[in-house]
């Protein structure tokens, strides 16, 4: 397989002779993670919101360094780390090509909330076809199996979160490739997205509220995240007549999304 333009999709070479019935069985994981990043695609959408947020993909260093920065919705008052005004930065690098990062460089994602209200932040990034993806953990008990239990990602009125923390020491992927991460911000806590997440991310750190974790099954996710937003948006939807089970009525207003992509060298 391989995407728009002829670059290889990671992993999809398979033996000469192979039986059709055995591709497709070994395709179909990979088939349904490029279904999620095209779901996340479809909500992407930077202007047409009332919700302002900042992101900053950062370089790890003192201080951090911008490499990408992203906004939703109107940019008066815009933050910078520090307090300082940051140099100038873009997706792409003065070639017009798209930004390279060395692989294995330690990066961190900073997002800001710049709204009079809480939102809540979901992100889910993909290494390839590799998924990862945002969590938080409830400090007051684990569950039945001993793991953290989890619970959603709201970041305060003009507060800042850095992902992934401290402790987790992320870095840029080891291979080279292409990395695009996600940003989904919504107004309501997306219950059916944090129940399917719970069951599906690995590796969650106890010692680590908040950071990224490897994630399983990622479709799965982003069809909940739909599923959440249709319901948050259904007074709308009736308002203005939408009444049909038979399609997905989305507020745009209800959310924020946007994304970044880089690939490591």
């Amino acid at each position: 397989l391989a995407y728009l333009g002829g670059t290889l999709v990671p992993n999809t070479v398979g033996d000469r002779g192979e039986v059709i019935k055995l591709a497709l069985g070994r395709l179909m994981p990979t088939l349904k993670v490029l279904l999620a990043m095209k779901w996340l695609e479809l909500l992407l959408h930077s202007s047409a919101t009332s919700l302002r947020m900042s992101i900053l993909l950062e370089q790890l260093g003192d201080p951090p360094q911008p490499l990408i920065q992203l906004h939703t919705g109107t940019l008066d008052e815009v933050p910078s780390p520090e307090g300082t005004p940051p140099p100038p930065m873009a997706r792409a690098d003065s070639t017009g090509k798209l930004l390279k990062i060395p692989s294995t460089t330690p990066i961190q994602h900073r997002i800001v909330n710049r709204n009079d209200f809480p939102v809540y932040v979901w992100v889910i990034g993909f290494n390839g076809t590799d998924a990862f993806a945002s969590y938080a953990t409830d400090p007051t008990g684990t569950g039945a199996d001993q793991k953290p239990v989890l619970k959603p990602l709201v970041l305060a009125p003009k507060a800042t979160v850095i992902l992934p923390a401290a402790g987790q020491a992320w870095k840029a992927s080891s291979g080279a490739g292409l990395t695009k991460t996600y940003f989904v911000c919504t107004r309501q806590p997306c219950p059916q997205t944090l129940l399917a997440q719970s069951n599906r991310l690995r590796f969650i750190l106890a010692n680590i509220p908040v950071g990224l974790a490897q994630q399983a099954e990622p479709l799965t996710i982003v069809e909940k995240l739909w599923m959440d937003l249709h319901q948050a948006s259904a007074s709308t939807a009736a308002v203005i007549g939408i009444t049909s089970q038979d399609v997905w009525s989305l507020d745009t207003q209800e959310w924020a999304a946007a994304s970044c992509i880089y690939a490591t060298v």
